[in-house]
């Protein structure tokens, strides 16, 4: 767990704990299963500090957000920016050997147009990696009750969790195929970062636990901030590690061969 601390420590400076948490997990899986082959795009770039931190360089980013893309041109992690759609990528078709898409999807109310959209402009053999929540989620909450999943939902803005199944399906109709699947994140750990979050939200308006914490956080003594890290580090670490996560990782090679044969070939 090395490699998951080393990235903690890093995104405690700029995230809440429970993010911070989630993206030290996305990044390991990211860095350890993905070789990026330019042309490369991030979509969903979001403030940059993801790619910036697990790849250094990446040549194109797109994200809705204004604000974020202006945070992300001050990492000088893109090459170039541009505040789009991920729908509408503005790029010719097969321009793409690599599109990574972390934590992006479930926020995509119709996620095949947006699956479709990176078919065309992902290149022959190019590969397709993307994270997300799995349904493992909505039942690994802290409170299993439909008025919770549901409110959780609209926080978050939780659109589409869908199972790995579901992925294959609407992937292969684009001929784009699975060639890899990994799941993450154990209920059990999930639960835990349920409730970082949920102390996150209290408060009334700006003034909140999350914005206290951006506050102050610049001024903690590092030693503060590693045993957060390190605490954080061992409950996760000591979690169980069954194959039924709370997030997956995939990857998808563009073949060229659309199919509407919905059972996944990769397992």
């Amino acid at each position: 767990m090395d490699e998951f601390r080393s990235y903690l420590q890093k995104y405690l400076r700029i995230w809440p704990p429970h993010m911070a948490a989630v993206r030290a997990f996305e990044s390991v899986q990211m860095k350890e299963n993905l070789t990026v082959r330019p042309p490369s795009l991030d979509i969903g770039c979001g403030d940059g500090n993801f790619v910036a931190t697990v790849f250094g360089k990446v040549d194109v980013g797109i994200d809705i957000s204004t604000k974020e893309v202006r945070k992300a041109s001050r990492t000088g992690a893109f090459s170039s920016l541009h505040c789009v759609d991920g729908r509408t990528i503005p790029y010719p078709d097969g321009y793409f050997k690599t599109i990574i898409s972390n934590c992006v999807i479930e926020h995509i109310d119709q996620p095949e147009r947006f699956i479709r959209e990176i078919a065309r402009v992902l290149a022959m053999g190019g590969a397709f990696v993307f994270t997300t929540w799995t349904p493992c989620y909505n039942t690994s909450l802290l409170l299993k009750r439909k008025w919770y999943i549901r409110w959780k939902s609209n926080i978050l803005k939780h659109w589409s969790i869908k199972p790995v199944t579901e992925w294959k399906a609407i992937l292969q109709k684009h001929g784009l195929q699975v060639t890899f699947v990994k799941n993450y994140l154990p209920p059990s750990s999930l639960k835990h970062l349920d409730l970082l979050e949920l102390v996150s939200l209290v408060g009334l308006g700006k003034l909140n636990a999350l914005n206290l914490y951006r506050l102050l956080a610049p001024f903690l003594p590092r030693v503060i901030i590693l045993k957060i890290a390190h605490g954080l580090d061992a409950y996760l670490s000591t979690r169980e590690k069954s194959g039924n996560g709370c997030a997956v990782i995939v990857k998808a090679i563009k073949d060229g061969r659309p199919t509407d044969n919905i059972q996944g070939r990769a397992g």
